[in-house]
């Protein structure tokens, strides 16, 4: 009997010592669980304040880059209107450019994958799908290497290129990624279904060829609402 006593009174003392490391190590993870939502809530609360600081410069400079391109291409505008659709990378974004209101064209956002980071271009193009200009607005590709697609004579060899045309340009020897980058992309913008709805009806006269409809026939829905460009890629240099 006092052996049966004495081994109750034993698993009677371990049973609390366990509950006492038991309620103690709950203590414990509670305490850092509640320390680790309280520096996330504070993280987050310190990103969102810098974003709403600074997310009207970032957009101002991304218009910047966006308005330099058009008005290199299209020398100038003075509306874009977005055209909403499912869009396959690379595109990332379609634009209406309407000058004198007519429509002049489309300006065409790409990120093409380079070397080892997007190369971010804006392509230019009649309302019929024909290559009007190229701009690169971003690339960090190896300088003098990668970033010889930026030479001015190589993009303005795809000006009046369409999408049967274009994938018989050629790329760049010594920077054959950066330029196949490239073409891909501005071929992925000449090929768009945008375009479809919008032929030369060859009976007209050039003048009005060079009129714009006045709604796009494309299937897209355009909006008036105007979007900024891709902003810069994170710098990242070629091996």
């Amino acid at each position: 009997m006092k052996i049966n006593d004495l081994i109750n009174k034993v698993k009677t003392s371990v049973d609390s010592k366990l509950s006492k490391e038991k309620k103690q190590e709950i203590k414990y993870y509670f305490r850092m669980g509640f320390r680790l939502l309280i520096i996330a809530a504070l993280t987050a609360s310190l990103m969102a304040f810098v974003y709403s600081i600074t997310k009207d410069r970032i957009a101002e400079n991304e218009l910047a880059v966006m308005e330099d391109a058009l008005e290199k291409i299209f020398d100038g505008c003075d509306e874009l209107k977005s055209v909403k659709g499912d869009y396959e990378e690379p595109v990332s974004a379609v634009y209406e450019v309407y000058k004198g209101g007519q429509r002049k064209g489309y300006a065409i956002q790409v990120a093409p994958v380079g070397f080892k980071d997007k190369i971010g271009i804006v392509v230019g193009t009649d309302n019929y799908g024909k290559c009007m200009g190229v701009e690169i607005t971003s690339i960090s590709d190896t300088p003098g290497v990668g970033t010889k697609v930026k030479d001015r004579a190589y993009l303005d060899g795809f000006i009046g290129l369409s999408s049967d045309s274009v994938d018989g340009y050629d790329v760049i020897s010594g920077a054959t990624i950066s330029s196949s980058a490239v073409k891909k992309g501005i071929a992925a913008a000449l090929a768009l279904d945008v375009f479809k709805g919008n032929e030369i009806d060859e009976s007209t006269s050039e003048e009005h060829k060079n009129e714009s409809p006045d709604e796009s026939t494309s299937g897209e829905e355009s909006t008036g609402e105007s979007v900024p460009a891709e902003s810069s890629s994170p710098e990242q240099t070629q091996a």
